[in-house]
């Protein structure tokens, strides 16, 4: 079998354990990156901490658990991406959903095109972002075969339709960090992606997409997969807006004052 090896990244996965389907994904999605020789951060915030993870997780020492205590019922996602950058010792970082996955050749083209430094980003994935329905997950579990779900895709249905920009990205740290990494407005989940890419765009950073899909595992949704009402769905726009309309330098400007 082919070997893989992704040690000069880190994949940041932000988690809230909401149901134990989200906590099979996660172990899932951990035990294919960590078969890749991947450093792995899993950055876990909820009221307390339950050790589920800590026990289920193998103790390798290519994988990092952190727990930070918030009684707050909305996961502030961006904030911790931002606080979890300053953990991470390698030159290229990777923020990945715990429901997602790709094939290893994708995320190894995405590394390429980084470490060659002809793009400054890269999204290991075309921008086709497919739904695992449950019983395709369950198979896909006992399985843990990336090449059923790309053999079942004509029988999954697109997330969010269009071009996708979130589930998973690869970037340099340094030039993450100087773009503002995660724009903390976006409080809960939201339009984050689109601001983030739209942000890439007006510093003109070179985007790369790798050939092929994601595969989104199935979860329940409770009020952090969702937006929580019309006002905060008003604000994303918004934020999204502001961003959007501003320039380069106005970015830059604010990036230096929102040190991380």
């Amino acid at each position: 079998m082919k070997k893989y090896d992704f040690s000069n990244i880190t994949f940041i996965i932000p988690i809230r354990i909401d149901s134990t389907i989200r906590l099979e994904n996660l172990l899932i999605t951990i035990g294919l990156l960590n078969r890749w020789r991947a450093n792995i951060l899993i950055v876990h915030a909820d009221r307390y901490d339950n050790h589920f993870i800590t026990k289920l997780v193998p103790k390798k020492q290519n994988i990092k658990y952190v727990f930070y205590e918030d009684r707050d019922y909305v996961f502030f996602r961006t904030h911790y991406i931002n606080v979890s950058i300053i953990e991470c010792k390698t030159p290229y970082v990777a923020v990945w959903d715990a429901d997602v996955i790709v094939s290893p050749q994708q995320i190894q083209e995405s590394q390429k095109a980084l470490m060659h430094e002809r793009f400054d980003v890269s999204y290991p994935y075309d921008g086709e972002f497919l739904n695992v329905d449950k019983i395709l997950r369950e198979e896909f579990i006992q399985s843990q075969n990336i090449k059923s779900l790309h053999a079942y895709k004509d029988y999954m249905k697109p997330l969010y339709g269009g071009i996708v920009y979130g589930g998973g990205f690869i970037i340099s740290r340094d030039k993450y960090i100087a773009s503002g990494g995660e724009n903390e407005k976006f409080y809960g989940w939201g339009s984050e992606d689109s601001e983030r890419y739209k942000r890439w765009s007006i510093l003109e950073y070179k985007i790369h997409r790798s050939a092929g899909p994601m595969f989104h595992l199935y979860h329940p949704r409770d009020l952090n997969g969702k937006f929580r009402s019309e006002l905060q769905f008003r604000l994303c726009n918004y934020f999204l807006s502001m961003t959007a309309n501003s320039s380069k330098r106005e970015i830059l400007k604010y990036n230096e004052k929102e040190d991380l």
